[in-house]
């Protein structure tokens, strides 16, 4: 995945971990038109884009040992 991407809006958004890469996380999940699709997969750390729909719910997600982040 390069930086243009959101250049190229039929390119796939797909996992490209766990190795380090540059990509525009804006642009991206507004592309992103899947509930949930990860982009970057480490060893302890997964960055995931989520298309939910305005009055939607995401569930209840327990992670007891996990920590979690959302950006909006």
């Amino acid at each position: 995945m390069n930086q243009n991407i959101c250049d190229n809006r039929n390119q796939e958004i797909k996992d490209c971990g766990p190795e380090p890469f540059v990509v525009n996380i804006d642009c991206l999940a507004k592309m992103n038109s899947n509930y949930r699709t990860a982009l970057w997969t480490g060893e302890y750390l997964q960055v995931t884009l989520m298309s939910v729909p305005v009055g939607s719910d995401i569930g209840l997600e327990i992670h007891d040992n996990l920590g979690k982040h959302s950006y909006y």
